[in-house]
């Protein structure tokens, strides 16, 4: 999807119906410095806005997508074209959270390790007691 694209079809539509970006922004809960950003290209809709936002701009979903007003003949195909890039965008999003997941997962190990090794050299406990004490539990 090409956020400008949409933030400039989004800013036509508002103005096409006569609309403030403060008005837009009432309409679906949102501030107007949010359409703003939007309208900017440097964010979008989160999904549950994106049905109501296409109502007022009297739009389908296939268009907002799109960033464009659509014939009959090339809707089927910017339909697929869009759910294609959804799908990859879900699928890039699921990799990045996995990432972080896994990042967060070795920070949490090596902190206790740390800390761990910490509490063992103040309390002076050497190697041998500490491998006797987890032999024996």
């Amino acid at each position: 999807m090409d956020q400008e694209k949409i933030g400039v079809f989004i800013s036509a539509l508002r103005k096409e119906h006569g609309m403030t970006q403060q008005q837009l922004a009432d309409a679906i809960g949102v501030s107007n410095k949010t359409i703003s950003k939007w309208e900017c290209g440097k964010g979008m809709p989160e999904l549950a806005l994106i049905v109501p936002l296409c109502h007022i701009l009297q739009i389908s979903i296939n268009e907002f997508l799109s960033g464009e007003h659509l014939l009959e003949n090339g809707y089927t195909e910017k339909a697929e074209v869009n759910m294609m890039n959804l799908l990859q965008e879900t699928e890039n999003s699921k990799k990045k959270s996995r990432s972080s997941l896994l990042a967060f997962g070795i920070t949490v190990i090596i902190f206790l390790f740390v800390v761990l090794y910490s509490v063992i050299t103040n309390m002076g406990i050497g190697m041998n007691m500490l491998l006797w004490i987890c032999q024996h539990y």
